[in-house]
């Protein structure tokens, strides 16, 4: 009667091709296919790879959130979540989100917890007047590794909170520290972007006028919650409104609240500077957005009745001039380039003029030659389009503000754009979003 031979290193040298069969190693193998190292093996031995095991021939739908015993890396329900307020009440009092499945082909879902509402109402003393019926701020969320970090609302005189959702979980990372300068607590988070890792948060911390407004910047460790002030605070009068980063440059531009003054530019060198440096003081209106593009810097204006906003330009070198002027209706006051981006090679900017019939327009700039790719034609369009967002090779802009509904367009080509406002209830829009598999 034959012993059984056990052998333990079975296909743990390999598969040696090169060899006649009876001069291979004990361990190696001639072909193994779909093999891997068994686990579970005492020394060695092989075992069947894993693998998708067909149901049937219908192809699946729905969220599939694996096989047998393969899990996907991300389930294949893609949904989008925007930030939600009422339309009365400063910039609108925080209610929570809509959230989509389809891109808001069909109307939006609404929900007020997980996540929790995004920041609102809160700095309406910076924004009342012109920019309340704006929304307020470019931004306040922003994205990192599928998660969405936001400024959160409804926390009255406390500490303005910083929370981060990844689709799942909604919780608390971080709170707003005092200002030394202030000495109470910070008011609320103006805007949110991401950039080299890092999350950068411009805060509104103390003043009710020009006269005493104080805010800072400061740098978020996703990985920690650890926020870390970014220089000193700007100078009184003038809030940090809008960010952009180019390499390690941080840049800033300011706002002070109204439509009738001009904002500075500022800029941080990470990890090299300790101060902020003011690289120009303008003539043509406080800044309501900046962007990087080309290996140059573009401010977006907001400008007083009687005077169209511009957007200036800074080359590399340091010199600054306008690029681009609106001129559509009669200028009124707080006409204002309230956003911009970058999608595929060019710069997109979304225009706001509230004359008699309203006037909202997206520009477009190719490296050499501007051109208008959208001009609203419906009351669902005339509406400030003040943030952009890009999600699955889409772009995306949304409009909002006080006692204004919310406005949304998305585009895949950056040339013909399509109107998803139906999909939204009568509130209005915050500059907060995130789209992410769930």
């Amino acid at each position: 009667m034959a012993a059984n031979l056990s052998v333990y290193n079975l296909g743990q040298l390999g598969v040696n091709v090169d060899k006649d069969p009876i001069h291979l190693e004990d361990g190696e193998l001639t072909s193994a296919q779909n093999a891997i190292k068994d686990p579970l093996g005492v020394v060695g031995g092989i075992t069947k790879r894993l693998g998708l095991t067909k149901f049937n021939s219908v192809a699946g739908a729905g969220s599939i959130a694996g096989g047998i015993g393969v899990p996907l890396t991300h389930p294949s329900t893609f949904t989008i979540y925007l930030g939600r307020s009422s339309t009365s009440g400063g910039l609108g009092a925080a209610i929570g989100w809509w959230k989509s499945t389809d891109a808001f082909v069909t109307a939006a879902s609404t929900i007020t917890s997980n996540p929790a509402a995004p920041r609102a109402n809160e700095i309406a003393t910076f924004s009342a007047g012109a920019l309340s019926t704006l929304g307020g701020s470019p931004g306040v969320g922003c994205i990192v590794n599928n998660v969405l970090y936001y400024a959160a609302s409804n926390y009255t005189s406390a500490a303005p909170p910083i929370r981060a959702f990844d689709g799942t979980l909604d919780r608390e990372i971080c709170r707003v520290p005092i200002n030394p300068d202030v000495g109470t607590n910070s008011v609320g988070v103006l805007s949110m972007i991401t950039a080299n890792g890092s999350i950068y948060i411009s805060t509104y911390d103390g003043g009710t006028t020009s006269a005493d407004f104080k805010g800072r910047v400061l740098s978020l460790n996703p990985a920690t919650g650890v926020l870390t002030p970014v220089g000193a605070t700007f100078t009184t009068g003038h809030l940090p409104y809008a960010l952009a980063t180019s390499g390690n440059t941080l840049w800033v531009g300011s706002h002070n609240g109204n439509s009738s003054s001009n904002g500075n530019a500022y800029f941080f060198r990470v990890g090299s500077d300790t101060t902020w440096t003011l690289d120009n003081t303008f003539s043509v209106g406080n800044v309501c957005s900046v962007l990087a593009y080309g290996g140059d810097i573009y401010f977006g204006h907001m400008q007083a009745a009687g005077t169209f906003a511009t957007i200036s330009k800074r080359t590399s070198l340091g010199v600054y001039s306008t690029a681009d002027t609106a001129s559509s209706g009669t200028a009124r006051n707080a006409n204002a380039y309230l956003g911009m981006t970058t999608f595929g090679s060019n710069l997109y900017a979304a225009y706001w003029n509230n004359d008699t019939t309203p006037i909202a327009i997206i520009r477009k700039f190719n490296g050499s030659s501007w051109s208008s790719v959208f001009t609203a034609a419906t009351s669902a369009t005339r509406k400030p389009f003040n943030a952009f967002f890009q999600l699955n090779s889409v772009l995306y802009s949304c409009a909002g503000g006080l006692g204004t509904s919310a406005g949304l367009l998305s585009t895949s080509n950056g040339t013909s754009w399509t109107d998803l406002s139906g999909s939204l209830t009568t509130d209005t829009s915050v500059p907060a979003f995130i789209g992410f598999y769930s």
